[in-house]
This record gives C-alpha cells, sequence and structure tokens, in this order.
C-alpha cells in the first residue's frame, strides 16, 4: 500500500507545479518517506508519537512561563529544574 501511494505520488509531483500546496505537500511526503514508513521496518516503533507530543507540550507550556522570569538567570535555571522534573517522571514510567 505505502509503495504504491509513493509511486502515485512521484508520477503526480511532475505535473504539479512545485510551489502549489499540493506540490509543497506530495514533496515533503517523498522527503519523509523513510521515517514515514520507519514503523514498519522496526516493530518496536510506535505508529502514532502521542506520548512524545503530550511530553514536549508540558515543556512548550513551561517555557511561555520562563518569558516572565525576573532575570536570565532565573529563567535558565528555571528550564533546568522542569527539564530535571520531565526526566525523572519519564525515567519512573519506564
Amino acid at each position: 500500500m505505502w509503495s504504491e501511494m509513493k509511486k502515485l505520488v512521484e508520477q503526480s509531483v511532475l505535473l504539479i507545479p512545485p510551489k502549489s500546496k499540493i506540490g509543497e505537500a506530495f514533496q515533503y511526503f517523498l522527503d519523509e518517506y523513510t521515517y514515514l514508513i520507519g514503523y514498519l521496518l522496526d516493530c518496536s516503533l510506535e505508529m502514532d508519537n502521542g506520548f512524545a507530543e503530550r511530553v514536549i507540550r508540558k515543556f512548550a507550556l513551561g517555557r511561555n512561563n520562563w518569558l516572565f522570569s525576573s532575570s536570565e538567570e532565573g529563567a535558565h535555571t528555571s528550564s533546568l529544574f522542569y527539564s530535571f522534573v520531565v526526566t525523572c517522571k519519564l525515567n519512573l514510567m519506564v
């Protein structure tokens, strides 16, 4: 199925303007194809990255809070502490 889809995109990408949205999407698909099918080659990989997205989301929210630190050093210290806490949480889950 994936190889058939790749063939279709390879044929279609030649007919579509590369700067169009669909042209960019097709090129992105071709550029990322080996990573896209990675889970088929390695059964330890998951199909979705929901877990990683949830972990990153927490960090991104924390990053917004650091904007309002009273000093650069305070923001740096807060980010280190937050990183340490998240790492501990992840290691407890394993």
